[in-house]
């Protein structure tokens, strides 16, 4: 069953996915490094053989970017970062480097050079059963469909590995990160703690359409990893998240509307002086017959000549009951070609009555 929306405005839905939006070129953006992924996470040695890491560099501005990793021992290799992908305004760079079974565990340090500019970056190698072993269980996100700027809460359960089960680890930080669907990298959204039993709620505000996950990190105050338990990221959850559609435009007008019996009187005036407009207002009933309208506005209008442009005079007057309104005009400029204007309403069309022209008193 799908999920409901939630706040979703003027009783409509996001779309179950977003269209493709026409992406500028990852070039537009001045050359840096984004973003560092490494994976697995944690790097944990294996005594059974080699681990392969995974080194995911996001970097912007369409630069190239150069790699070197050092050890712990100080030995260092150059490593040839390949071109994965391309978003809106990052590339993404993969790189993999081998660390055998007997590898030198503790600080490793990853050099990365962009456009002259030389990024370094610690992660820590753990040997086979140096820390305790964490792990998230049931992270989710609801709603994971929204508007834009809409609230979604996350759950989840920080727990630290016991024989063939968990158990919940209880006062530890976790971050709440997110990945907007156009980039590679992550920014930290939120920071809370896990509850006696490991648990955490976190409620954010989804601005766009992402990935989303869970991070505890292995690294103290000085960067490095120096805490009893390993690092652990939770798989991610996607939520959609597109632009609030603007306001649906007001419905057309279907109804009809007419003046009868029209007249203005006097015919003739002299400059400045004032006429009187009357006649009757209906409007077309839902049965499609016509009915007298009460208690709408009626305006006057003026133009030179039979092809002018109408300009409105000052002054209006209210239908009575039977429809029927009567409108006077003063300080009128004459000669001049005169009719009156109903503008309408709420699913009603406008209408002006014929023109009767009148003339300047001798």
């Amino acid at each position: 069953m799908s999920e409901p929306y939630d706040s979703a405005p003027h009783n409509s839905e996001p779309p179950e996915s977003e269209p493709p939006e026409s992406e500028p070129p990852a070039e537009d953006r001045s050359p840096a490094l984004e973003n560092v992924e490494f994976a697995p996470y944690p790097v944990i040695l294996d005594p059974a053989g080699p681990v392969t890491v995974v080194i995911d560099l996001a970097v912007s501005g369409g630069a190239e970017p150069y790699a070197l990793l050092r050890d712990p021992v100080g030995k260092e290799t150059e490593l040839r970062p390949e071109r994965e992908a391309t978003k809106a305004e990052e590339v993404s760079w993969r790189a993999r480097h081998e660390i055998p079974a007997d590898g030198p565990a503790g600080r490793w340090l990853l050099l990365v050079r962009v456009a002259g500019t030389v990024d370094e970056i610690d992660f820590a190698v753990l040997g086979a059963g140096e820390r305790d072993r964490t792990l998230f269980t049931g992270f989710d996100a609801r709603p994971r469909r929204v508007w834009a700027g809409s609230p979604v809460t996350f759950t989840g359960r920080l727990g630290v590995v016991r024989g063939e089960g968990t158990e919940g680890l209880a006062g530890r930080p976790i971050s709440l990160v997110f990945q907007r669907q156009d980039a590679f990298s992550w920014e930290e959204a939120a920071v809370t703690e896990t509850d006696r039993a490991g648990a955490f709620v976190f409620v954010a505000e989804a601005e766009d359409t992402g990935h989303w996950r869970a991070q505890f990190t292995d690294e103290d105050d000085d960067g490095f990893a120096a805490k009893a338990e390993s690092g652990a990221r939770s798989a991610s959850v996607l939520v959609l998240a597109p632009p609030v559609p603007p306001p649906p435009a007001p419905p057309e007008p279907t109804r009809k509307s007419k003046i009868t019996s029209y007249s203005v009187r006097p015919r003739t005036v002299g400059q400045g002086g004032s006429i009187t407009h009357k006649g009757t207002l209906w409007i077309q009933a839902s049965s499609g017959g016509w009915r007298r309208a009460a208690n709408l506005k009626i305006g006057a209008q003026n133009r030179k000549t039979k092809s002018g442009t109408w300009r409105d005079h000052p002054g209006s007057a209210t239908t009575r009951d039977s429809g029927d309104f009567t409108l006077t005009s003063s300080g009128v400029p004459v000669p001049r070609f005169w009719r009156v204007k109903f503008g309408g309403r709420s699913g009603v069309k406008w209408i002006a009555s014929g023109y009767q022209e009148v003339g300047r008193q001798s």
